[in-house]
């Protein structure tokens, strides 16, 4: 039977990875009985166990203390019963959920770790329930009084905001789509009030992404329908008469 070495230097003209596999495993046990035992510490009166880069999951070496001898040979115990030093401080509980989660065919390692992130995403999405297009509005009205906005915006702000949440107030702020936004400014007669719904709710979903309570603008692809200063209504013949009849003096304006 050929012979190989895992440590020290290796016969002559032998490559390291094609020596025999029994020798693999026999120096792979070799390092684990000899580089993860107890060893007594006398600067600190205890035992030590040193970890090697290999066995830690940070890749980086490290070393426990244990009052006793036999706790330390009990924690490399079950180390080695679940072949990791991280398990091997799990609790009882956290063993058993991990052991009914591999059971499963679908296990993969990977997959605990997407779980968890999407736990914490959820965790932090919490900070902004969800709000429903009514609840929206009045925060950002809140907010804009906050800011110290002028009178004027705030008052136009508070007149379009009303008209809005009168009409889609109801729906969940996060369903809410580009198309249901289209269509309600399509209601509107065209000219520049339209234009300035446009501005309004253009700043309320900014603002609701921009704070956190909203992941996407449903106004994002949207467009203004009108110029500003363009208003497509004409006046009758009779109402143009009237103002230049007021205009001329010719006629009070109330």
């Amino acid at each position: 039977m050929q012979s190989g070495y895992i440590l020290g230097v290796l016969p002559s003209g032998q490559n390291r990875l094609n020596r025999p596999f029994w020798t693999v495993f026999l120096g792979y046990n070799w390092l684990q009985r000899n580089l993860v035992k107890p060893s007594f510490y006398p600067l600190r009166n205890c035992w030590r166990v040193r970890i090697p880069a290999s066995e830690s999951e940070t890749g980086t070496r490290f070393a426990k203390y244990f009052e006793t001898k036999e706790a330390a040979e009990h924690f490399i115990a079950e180390h080695r019963k679940t072949g990791s030093i991280q398990l091997a401080e799990l609790s009882v509980e956290e063993k058993h959920v991990l052991g009914l989660i591999r059971k499963s065919e679908f296990y993969k390692p990977e997959l605990l770790l997407d779980v968890w992130r999407a736990h914490v995403a959820n965790r932090q999405a919490g900070a902004h329930p969800s709000l429903t297009v009514a609840e929206l509005c009045r925060a950002f009205y809140g907010r804009q009084i906050s800011e110290g906005r002028a009178y004027r915006t705030i008052a136009d702000d508070r007149w379009r905001l009303n008209q809005f949440a009168q009409a889609l107030g109801d729906i969940d702020s996060k369903n809410c789509t580009s198309g249901q936004i289209f269509q309600y400014l399509e209601a509107k007669p065209p000219g520049t009030n339209r234009r300035s719904h446009f501005k309004t709710l253009k700043k309320l979903w900014r603002w609701a992404v921009q704070s956190g309570r909203l992941d996407v603008d449903p106004m994002s692809k949207l467009q203004p329908a009108d110029e500003w200063g363009v208003n497509a209504e004409h006046l009758s013949a009779a109402l143009y008469k009237r103002l230049l009849r007021v205009i001329a003096g010719k006629e009070p304006a109330s």
